[in-house]
């Protein structure tokens, strides 16, 4: 199953070319940059990645896989902050303004 550390992953991988440059930006060891990417790969049942001698590139899976992940993530971001402000607010702000009727 794929989260928001293993989009942050393939994302690092992609932007750097390669599993060891991610793992230094990341703050981890190349084997478990490796692991994260390889696990969700099994996940989703297609390679993310085109690997190479010494680099690697997205596949158009990969492509598509980290544009929309992207996409999720910010949702996600953006839910999580309005809930957090409603929670603030209390529950009887929350139903005045967000209850459809």
């Amino acid at each position: 199953m794929w989260s928001e550390y293993s989009l942050e992953v393939v994302d690092a991988v992609a932007r750097n070319g390669s599993f060891s440059a991610a793992a230094q930006e990341l703050h981890r060891v190349p084997s478990a940059v490796s692991y994260t990417v390889r696990q969700l790969e099994e996940w989703l049942a297609v390679p993310l990645f085109e690997r190479r001698h010494r680099d690697v590139e997205l596949t158009p899976a990969g492509v598509w896989f980290l544009q929309e992940g992207r996409s999720v993530i910010k949702k996600m971001q953006i839910t999580a902050s309005i809930v957090s402000k409603l929670r603030t607010a209390g529950a009887d702000s929350c139903r005045s303004q967000w209850m459809i009727l």
